[in-house]
Order: structure tokens, then C-alpha cells, then sequence
């Protein structure tokens, strides 16, 4: 190669190193859409922290190779609706849903877009699957499956106190299928239990006193707090009361017991939200 030609090819290599690394800056990053059930990010800090941490552990870093667009509904029904209208107007490459609302919105919003809901109580109840090993259409999970284990959690209550006659069974009513699910199957184990289980409602901050206070005034032995979205956000201050009324009080997972239960059985919930990065890994 003679001179002319060396400074030829210096030049072309020269010519083409913008063009490819414009090609790399410009190129497509995966849109996740995340449709949270809270009404901000702080509310949501002990299940978005896991979530963003399992998809830093995949080497992914927000505004390099990934892009979040979180929507948080603020527990209003009509809202769960139509933020994941607008997530899927934005065609992300995923829909991640936290919670059975979000779910289920989700599901009505698209039948195209990959949906990845977790955590989920019960997909088959809800309708969100058709099976567990085989979800079908564009909805996978990760599932808790905490509906399956409400008898067990009031076998542990009857276990560290065995004097249990009368419980409180604590539901919010604006979500139906969480508390006739609830209620059955609290129903159920308490028969065999021989204990009696009364529905107390609380679906608003301001419902929160009049029900601890409905339930001391009952004479309640304890509470069991039903797995519902709203109670994860206010679980101190369902502590707070349970304890200002002497209410010993059993819950679905444990950022109830740090945040002041006495008492909580039911998954990880941390590690099923960084789980949750799995799935949408592999669809990506």
C-alpha cells in the first residue's frame, strides 16, 4: 500500500466513525411501561425500588439501553383504566402491571402488547389466565398466589392465640373480587376452626379509625388484614391502630410486621418484583 493509498483509507475510516456511532445512539430502546396502583413513586418505594433493582441486575440502566414509563392511578378505578389505555397508545415494548387492578386493566386495554403482571393474588380466579403453566394470549405472571394460603395464615393466628373465638376479617369494598375471595376463604378455615369471622370495611384513609374502633368495640379477639392493594400503602397506620386498640393483627406479607404488625405470612413480595424483571428480560 503506497502513501496515497493509506491516507485514502484513513480518510473513509475517519468518514464512516460519525455515521456509525450516530447509528448506535439513535437505535431503538426498549419502552417498559410499568402500571402502578399507588399515587406516586414514593408510595410505591417498596415494590419500585425491587423492580428497578431486578433490571439492573440484567445490566440494564434507565436512558441507555432501557426507558420506563410509569402511570400511577392513585387507586381510582376509572384511572386504572384509562392510564393503561395511554401506556398502550404508547406502544411500549412491555406493560408490566402491579397489582390485580392494574392487571385487569391491562388485560381489557390490549390484546397485543406483552403484559407481565406481578404481583398477582390469583390469575385463574381473576380470569387473567387460562392456566399456570400455560397463561395463553399476551398475558404471563408473577403470580403470589396469596389467596391460596389465607387458611394457613389463620391457622397461625389460632396457633399464637389459642383463645381465638372472634376475628375481624378487614376489607376494602371498592375492590369486590379481592374481598368475596377473601371472605370465602377466611370462612371456610374458620369453620374448621371453630372461630367466628366478621367483615369490617375500610376503603378510604378516614374509614381506617371507625373500623378499628367498630372493632374494639366488638370485642374482637384480632384482625386479619385481606390482601388489598391500598392496605400495602397504609399498613402503618394500620399498625398504629391495631396497637392503639389492642388489636393483634395478622397480614398478607412482611413490610406489615416492620412497619408495626404482629403478625404476617405470605411471600416475598421484594423478590417477586425483582422476578418480575425476568420476564420481561426474555420477552424483550
Amino acid at each position: 500500500m503506497n502513501r496515497r493509498q493509506f491516507v485514502s483509507l484513513c480518510a473513509r475510516v475517519v468518514l464512516a466513525l460519525p455515521f456509525s456511532a450516530h447509528a448506535q445512539r439513535t437505535e431503538k430502546m426498549p419502552v417498559i411501561g410499568v402500571l402502578w396502583h399507588a399515587a406516586n413513586a414514593e408510595e410505591e418505594a417498596p415494590f419500585r425500588g425491587p423492580l428497578r433493582e431486578g433490571f439492573t441486575n440484567l445490566g440494564y440502566v434507565e436512558g441507555k439501553n432501557i426507558v420506563f414509563e410509569e402511570r400511577y392511578p392513585d387507586e381510582q378505578p376509572e384511572r386504572f383504566h384509562s392510564l393503561a389505555a395511554d401506556l398502550v397508545r404508547l406502544k411500549v415494548d412491555v406493560l408490566v402491571a402491579v397489582s390485580n387492578l392494574s392487571a385487569l386493566a391491562a388485560q381489557r386495554a390490549t390484546s397485543t402488547l406483552p403484559i407481565v403482571f406481578c404481583p398477582c393474588t390469583d390469575p385463574l380466579y381473576l380470569k387473567l389466565v387460562s392456566s399456570l403453566a400455560q397463561p395463553g394470549g399476551n398475558i404471563t405472571e408473577r403470580s403470589s398466589m396469596t389467596d391460596d394460603i389465607i387458611a394457613k395464615r389463620l391457622h397461625i393466628l389460632k396457633e399464637a392465640l389459642p383463645h381465638l373465638v372472634r376475628v375481624a376479617l378487614l376489607v376494602n369494598p371498592n375492590n369486590v373480587s379481592d374481598m368475596r375471595r377473601a371472605l370465602a376463604e377466611n370462612q371456610a378455615a374458620a369453620e374448621r376452626l371453630h372461630i367466628a369471622v366478621d367483615v369490617v370495611e375500610a376503603g378510604a384513609p378516614e374509614e381506617l379509625e371507625r373500623a378499628f374502633s367498630t372493632m374494639a368495640q366488638g370485642h374482637f379477639d384480632a384482625v386479619i388484614v385481606s390482601h388489598t392493594a391500598w392496605y400495602f400503602i397504609v399498613r402503618g397506620r394500620l399498625a398504629e391502630l391495631a396497637l392503639a386498640h389492642g388489636l393483634p393483627t395478622i397480614a398478607p406479607t412482611t413490610i406489615f410486621t416492620e412497619a408495626g404488625a404482629l403478625l404476617a405470612y405470605g411471600p416475598n413480595q421484594p423478590a417477586l418484583m425483582r422476578g418480575c424483571a425476568l420476564y420481561v428480560d426474555q420477552i424483550l
